[in-house]
């Protein structure tokens, strides 16, 4: 089989439906198999896996990590190309699929990474054609690093990216990294060699919202893991030392946003006064 699409999930069958519904609009010259690795899901996530005629893998209760599941899934699926999804992507162009496997007609490419739609910029390049992701394996590993942390937008995101089942089964993801496995993956294939290719006009939509304090919680594990693997040492030290790196690098990420945010504030308060004089 030449794809294979590996979902994971728990306790999102409603999200999942919708992804499933998009995959069946999908058309291919070739057949593929969908394959719903499920983390004890305590709702109906099954039934309407079975509804679409997916093969189900599950992930005994406690033993999930992001890592492990993609190994477990991997493993699993039948494909040499692996569309990897969360169940809250939905695929926009029902041509998604085909020139997604099209990519991988060079045997030096490892992974292909669509484009976000809610990610303006992304879209903009992708209109221009796909790019690759590379590493010089014979810089230094501080050369390196920097090349990593300029292409880190470009790198697998698991959550809708494709592999070679080939590279993946030679390189598996890190079982206990708590976040950035996918980066991670993407940092062992390139320095062996690998390529990634991105810009692809092959647009998804993410789906689900996460709450500020889930989001606070998810880029924290993010900034952090991401600082281990570029060799940044904003993490290490004492436990003083650590909060305080950790707030710094924190203001360093997203100063931009909250300079933007703050400017909107003010810019919208004016209008509203402004409102006030005009209607008085």
């Amino acid at each position: 089989m030449q794809l294979s699409i590996l979902i994971r999930n728990k306790n999102e069958a409603k999200q999942l439906k919708a992804t499933l519904r998009a995959l069946a609009l999908q058309k291919t010259s070739f057949p593929y198999e969908v394959f719903i690795l499920d983390n004890a899901s305590t709702d109906h996530s099954l039934e309407v896996a079975r509804e679409f005629g997916c093969r189900i893998g599950t992930v005994p209760k406690g033993a999930f990590s992001y890592g492990a599941s993609l190994n477990t899934g991997i493993a699993a699926c039948e494909g040499e190309i692996i569309l990897l999804l969360s169940a809250h992507i939905i695929l926009l162009n029902n041509d998604f699929l085909e020139q997604m496997v099209k990519c991988f007609s060079n045997s030096s490419i490892a992974f292909a990474r669509p484009t976000n739609v809610g990610k303006a910029a992304l879209v903009m390049d992708a209109q221009d054609g796909h790019s690759y992701t590379h590493l010089d394996v014979d810089s230094t590993i501080s050369e390196q690093n920097e090349q990593l942390r300029r292409q880190w937008f470009t790198l697998l995101i698991a959550n809708c990216s494709a592999v070679r089942r080939s590279v993946a089964i030679q390189f598996p993801f890190d079982p206990h990294i708590e976040a950035n496995e996918d980066k991670l993956w993407s940092k062992s294939v390139l320095l062996a060699g690998y390529k990634g290719v991105h810009n692809l006009p092959c647009y998804y939509h993410y789906s689900k919202k996460n709450t500020p304090q889930q989001r606070l919680a998810i880029d924290f594990k993010e900034l952090k893991t991401k600082a281990e693997i570029l060799g940044d040492p904003y993490f290490t030290g004492t436990r003083i030392g650590f909060v305080f790196r950790s707030f710094v690098y924190a203001c360093q990420m997203y100063w931009p946003r909250i300079a933007s945010e703050t400017a909107l504030a003010i810019n919208l308060a004016k209008l509203g006064r402004r409102s006030k004089i005009y209607n008085t």
